[in-house]
């Protein structure tokens, strides 16, 4: 039988390509995410670190493989049945596909009220379970001496590898939208933006992950004589790497738009009480305004407030209308000054507690 080259080196040629590409971009998430998170925990450092180093060895293994494929067997495809390094791949694979779910799992469990909150700790169990599974078909792959029939031996776990997966991740993002979209409904307008956007966020990471998983399993089991399976297979966990590096880069984002509906909440509330004041022929009784601003902020799943106090300011008559609108202006401006000045200041305290950002 004439192998066909386009669905077997040809596609692995193609998937390779693309699971480099991917790898300089979790690269330069990795070079951005040390760079504006400098004092964020050690736990989440020491994760980046360990996942970088592991999409390392993963984009060596498979460059490994296409090198001996097309250059070291060239001219002779046939006789090419051995597979080590990708092998190799899906051991790592399997190790970066645990961190990453294991982190938004846990993410789950602390966030969500109980009971629902044990949904994360059995994300957490089933993801580990299908880490040992990936070590297993990673070890045999690398030990097999024949490509076809290690796919015949394994198609069954194969496929449970990539459903399990693609499972987890919807099971995590359904129950993060849940979760949201609980609090969406209590929320005051000018937080629903800010929940949208993490809405958008949860499906955006859990989406990609799922779909390219389930994508594998129908080629798999539709063309499994072919290796464009495995071709796809190369930047799966790539794609897990940067729904990672995402999630975490994207919080100064999301601080960002917790200031600024902090900031307008306060610039309205402050409106509101400036055109209650008195209107003319009307007597007005002399009265002290004393306003403070509170912010709160969800910082490793621990709700923190800090009150922002805000200079009195006195009404004493009606012809006075003109200086109480300039006095507002005047607070609304120091409560601006304040979340964008002092913000950081804030958050380096809160990082020397052991406070740190994890929306």
């Amino acid at each position: 039988m004439e192998l066909d080259l386009h669905r077997t080196f040809g596609a692995l040629v193609i998937g390779s390509t693309f699971a480099v590409f991917l790898f300089g971009i979790v690269t330069l998430q990795c070079h951005a995410y040390y760079s504006r998170f400098d004092e964020d925990r050690k736990l989440f450092k020491y994760l980046v670190a360990v996942v970088w180093v592991l999409e390392l060895a993963h984009t060596i293994a498979i460059s490994y493989e296409i090198y001996t494929a097309t250059i070291t067997h060239y001219g002779q495809p046939n006789e090419y049945d051995r597979f080590p390094g990708f092998g190799l791949a899906t051991l790592l694979g399997g190790s970066i596909t645990m961190c990453v779910q294991a982190f938004f799992a846990f993410r789950v469990h602390s966030i969500l009220p109980p009971p629902y909150r044990y949904i994360g700790l059995f994300c957490i169990f089933l993801t580990v379970a299908r880490c040992v599974t990936s070590f297993y078909a990673g070890i045999e792959g690398i030990m097999t001496t024949s490509m076809v029939e290690y796919t015949e031996r394994f198609r069954g776990m194969l496929a449970a590898l990539f459903i399990s997966g693609a499972a987890i991740d919807v099971v995590i993002a359904v129950s993060m939208l849940w979760f949201l979209s609980a609090k969406r409904e209590s929320a005051m307008p000018k937080v629903t933006r800010l929940l949208d956007k993490l809405v958008a966020w949860t499906i955006g990471t859990g989406l990609l992950t799922s779909v390219a998983a389930v994508v594998i399993v129908i080629v798999f089991m539709i063309q499994d004589h072919t290796l464009i399976w495995l071709a796809l297979y190369t930047f799966l966990a790539k794609l897990y790497s940067n729904s990672l590096l995402c999630a975490l880069n994207a919080r100064s984002n999301l601080r960002e738009e917790a200031a600024r509906s902090s900031i307008s909440h306060s610039r309205t509330r402050l409106r509101e009480l400036t055109s209650s004041n008195g209107r003319p022929g009307n007597p007005v009784n002399p009265i002290s305004i004393e306003m403070m601003t509170t912010t709160q902020m969800e910082v490793d799943d621990v709700p923190i407030f800090y009150t922002v106090p805000l200079q009195p300011h006195a009404t004493p008559s009606v012809a006075s209308d003109d200086a109480n609108l300039k006095g507002h202006a005047s607070m609304i401006e120091k409560a601006d000054d304040y979340h964008q000045d002092d913000f950081e200041k804030d958050r380096g305290k809160d990082a020397k507690n052991g406070y740190h950002d994890v929306v």
